[in-house]
């Protein structure tokens, strides 16, 4: 259901910023391999297809930036988690999506907390 839901927000994106339609399609086979790969813990390879996505469209969107996310914070490497979280909030996004980057966030925000009390 998840993918459905990022499938269709991913479409109507593309279809809204009127890219060629060999373009979206490269794009959205890309991005189901950066799903593959972060599904099957390629982290690296999920973060490395993202900026191949974006470097094909020319920007980013939430899509993108909530992958990179997921994928940062897995590899714990939470500065770059962080600032992909920022670019994320900046785009509209699913319901779904952001209660996960939500618990995400909350998940950083403790982090940092336990560190700064360890210092």
């Amino acid at each position: 259901m998840k993918k459905v839901i990022i499938f269709w927000i991913w479409s109507s994106f593309l279809a809204l910023n009127g890219w060629s339609q060999e373009i979206k399609s490269e794009s959205q086979k890309l991005l189901f391999d950066a799903e593959k790969s972060y599904d099957k813990g390629n982290y690296n390879e999920a973060i490395e297809l993202t900026k191949l996505i974006e470097k094909r469209l020319g920007n980013t969107n939430a899509v993108i930036q909530y992958i990179r996310v997921k994928a940062f914070f897995k590899i714990k490497q939470y500065d770059l988690a962080q600032a992909a979280l920022m670019k994320f909030y900046d785009y509209p996004s699913s319901e779904l999506m952001t209660k996960e980057i939500n618990t995400i966030t909350e998940s950083i925000i403790s982090l940092r907390k336990k560190i700064l009390l360890k210092s």
